[in-house]
């Protein structure tokens, strides 16, 4: 509790504590990421299947009391189909400054992992000035999107996972979602760490990058 008192659920928050999204799916788990707007607004985005399309994504924004926010989207729900692939499994959800939203995924194509991330408004409206048609140009990264945070400018860092390799792997986008190519070479970092890969990037308050890997080890770019 913010007080600092004893911690349990919040029963003034959805249903006796627990809020329910009005999502479609027939798979017992789904992966998902979730975050908060400056309203305390939440946005929540899973996985999708196939009583929709496998390689999509659903997000709801619920009310800081846990209900279903149906301003958002169509009834609380904003669906997005991913360009191509064969599947998509939501890894984060980043709010940026402005309230517009960033969704980054792993996704599939032709067997070969890779990254899909869009942007979309506060309102859940797709932000089509976004890369293309509100994606980014994630051809450059070989591998896909673990985490990712904001520099202060609105440029995109992202914790990528590298396709087929034990490495830790960062990228950068330019706020508008093309690669950033002066960021490491043609706009990653690959640091060679065995048997690793990407959990988590931040930037620290001196403006380095640290990159913490999955084998316990942290790398720090300038």
């Amino acid at each position: 509790t913010p007080d600092g008192g004893s911690t349990g659920l919040d029963s003034t928050f959805g249903s006796a504590g627990l809020a329910s999204l009005p999502i479609e799916s027939t798979w017992s788990i789904l992966r998902g990421g979730i975050a908060q707007q400056s309203d305390g607004k939440i946005i929540a985005a899973v996985s999708s299947d196939s009583r929709i399309d496998f390689h999509a994504w659903q997000i709801t924004r619920l009310n800081p009391d846990g209900t279903v926010d149906a301003s958002f989207g169509t009834n609380g729900v904003v669906r997005t189909t991913l360009p191509s692939g064969d599947f998509a499994l939501i890894g984060k959800v980043l709010v940026q400054p402005d309230g517009n939203f960033l969704v980054g995924s792993i996704s599939s194509y032709n067997g070969e992992g890779t990254g899909a991330l869009a942007r979309y408004d506060a309102d859940g409206t797709p932000d089509t000035s976004f890369g293309t048609n509100g994606f980014a140009d994630m051809s450059f990264v070989g591998g896909w999107i673990e985490d990712m945070t904001l520099r202060p400018d609105g440029k995109i860092l992202l914790g990528i996972v590298a396709n087929g390799t034990t490495y830790l792997r960062a990228a950068q986008l330019n706020a508008n979602g093309s690669p950033d190519t002066t960021f490491g070479t043609g706009g990653v970092v690959t640091v060679y760490s065995a048997n690793d890969t990407v959990q988590a990037i931040q930037r620290t308050a001196d403006g380095q990058i640290t990159l913490t890997g999955s084998r316990g080890r942290v790398a720090r770019l300038h």
